[in-house]
Formats: C-alpha cells, sequence, structure tokens
C-alpha cells in the first residue's frame, strides 16, 4: 500500500458551489464519497454502517475544515499502514514488488518479486515516493501513529497480528465456513472444459465446477477456478436423460483483487451432446 499504488486523484465539478481551478491537498478515501452525497441530499445515514466522513465542508470552500486527518491502508485484512495529517507509519510486512523482475507486455502485469518493510515512517508532504523513512528521527510521531494503528486493530482487525477486531467480518458474522456443500446432479458426473482454468486459480481437481464443494468469500479458496483472457466453456454430461429442476452458477468479485463477474452468461441444453439449445441467457 505503498502511494503509488493507492493514492489517485479526486476531480469534481459542481459550478455552484465548488471553486473552479483549485486543488486541495485533504486526505479524502472512497469511502467518504457517500455520506458526502448523503450530506448534500440530505440524507441521514445514522442507521447505515459507515466509515466515511462528509467531505463537503471542503467542496464549501470552509476555512481550516480538515473532516479526515487519518487513514488506514487495509490490504487483504492487513493493517499495513496508517497515515495522520502529513505523516505515513508503515508496519513489518511482506509486500509484493517488480524491483528486479522484467515487466509485462500488452498491458499484462510482468512477474513478481518480493519486498520486505520494517516499521518505517515517511514525510508524505516532502517524500511523496516514500524515499526516505524517518522513523528514528520523529520517535515520538512513531509512537502517535502506533497508537492510530492500536484503535484501528481494536475496531477492524488485523491479520497480521492475528488481532480480531469487534466490528471485524470474524466478530460479527463469525468465522468463514472451510468449504460450502452444495449436493447436485453433477457431482461424480463428466466435465470437460474447452479452456483450462488459469494456474493461480485452478481449483482442487479438474472437476472443481461440479465436486459439491463452493468457495467462499475468500478469493484464494482453492474451490474457486478462475479464467482469464479465455471463456469458460463447460459441458457436463450426467450419462442418460434426467430431469434437470434448475442450473445454478456461482461466481466470486473481488475487485480488490482484480476478479470479476463474467460479461456475459449462456446455460444450453442438449440430449445428444452435439446439438445444444440455449435456455438461459444474461449479462451480469
Amino acid at each position: 500500500m505503498w502511494e503509488g499504488g493507492a493514492r489517485v486523484p479526486c476531480i469534481m465539478r459542481w459550478p455552484e458551489i465548488i471553486s473552479p481551478g483549485q486543488s486541495i491537498s485533504n486526505i479524502a478515501s472512497t469511502i467518504d464519497i457517500y455520506p458526502t452525497i448523503a450530506n448534500i441530499l440530505g440524507d441521514k445515514i445514522e442507521r447505515y454502517a459507515n466509515d466515511g466522513v462528509s467531505l463537503v465542508p471542503l467542496l464549501n470552500g470552509e476555512k481550516n475544515s480538515n473532516p479526515r486527518n487519518e487513514l488506514y491502508y487495509y490490504y487483504g485484512e492487513k493493517l499495513i499502514a496508517v497515515r495522520k495529517g502529513k505523516w505515513k507509519l508503515v508496519f513489518p510486512h511482506v509486500y509484493r514488488s517488480y524491483k528486479g523482475v522484467e515487466p509485462g507486455k500488452n498491458l499484462h502485469p510482468g512477474p513478481y518479486n518480493k519486498g520486505q518493510s520494517g516499521l518505517e515512517l515517511y514525510d508524505l508532504s516532502n517524500d511523496i515516493g516514500e524515499t526516505t523513512d524517518v522513523a528514528g528521527l520523529f520517535p515520538n510521531i512513531v509512537k502517535e501513529l502506533e497508537k492510530v494503528g492500536s484503535i484501528a486493530r481494536s475496531k477492524l482487525g488485523d491479520k497480521l497480528t492475528n488481532e480480531i477486531g469487534t466490528e471485524s467480518y470474524a466478530a460479527v458474522c463469525g468465522y468463514e465456513p472451510e468449504f460450502i456443500k452444495i449436493e447436485n446432479m453433477a457431482v461424480g458426473s463428466s466435465l470437460t472444459l474447452e479452456n483450462p482454468p488459469n494456474k493461480k486459480y485452478k481449483g482442487e481437481s479438474s472437476h472443481a465446477l461440479i465436486n459439491g464443494m463452493g468457495g467462499t468469500i475468500n478469493y484464494q479458496d482453492k474451490s474457486w477456478q478462475g479464467f482469464e483472457a479465455e471463456d469458460l466453456i463447460a459441458i457436463i454430461d450426467l450419462g442418460s436423460a434426467k430431469t434437470i429442476n434448475a442450473v445454478e452458477v456461482r461466481f466470486l468479485q473481488s475487485q480488490v483483487f482484480w476478479i470479476f463477474l463474467p460479461y456475459h452468461i449462456q446455460i444450453e441444453h442438449s440430449s445428444d451432446g452435439k446439438n445444444f439449445e440455449l435456455i438461459y441467457e444474461v449479462f451480469p
């Protein structure tokens, strides 16, 4: 969660309210968009779970307004860093890196390397590239931001430190199941895939799609099969003519990890394995 991967500009245009041509350096996050729009519309959001703040004071140009002064950098339920004002404290973790590897081609990323960070402090106002760790020069700032991290962990948890927060998934909903059992007629049947799954998401076996074990919300769950740049075309042979009451297909979307829903879904049936009739079609 270095700034090069997490920081993006937010461009707003509202001629009647926002003065044009200004650049605002205050901290803001995508989780602030919802409460900001709700504030503009006059909608009260007290009844909803919300981690954001309204940015309306900034839009109105209110002097010295600073709705958000702290930010938590979470990645995969791991608290990677915290920020307060211009200071950012990075916690020890292993991160993905392109250092020392060849870049990818045709808009695809190249192979990844790994890096290891320590407890590092950066002054983002003077070092946006996070090139100089100044933790040794400002120990009091480090302690202050460590307290911010402790507050985040107590509420949201942190898999880096194995802490379960009071509002984390594990605390609110319980632990994720190891797998979801799905009874279906296809278990034990013949399955043919026209294209193989991506090697990163190949499932437990070649029959992962019909073995009765459904994937959880964890994208690393071995039950999931993933397909990239090639269509998932699967033919299930039940062995004999059978009456089918329903067809269920489950997909996972996790945009943080570049996992998306399919663009187009077609379900067909055949009585001879050669001629197929379309029975369902949807564009999710």
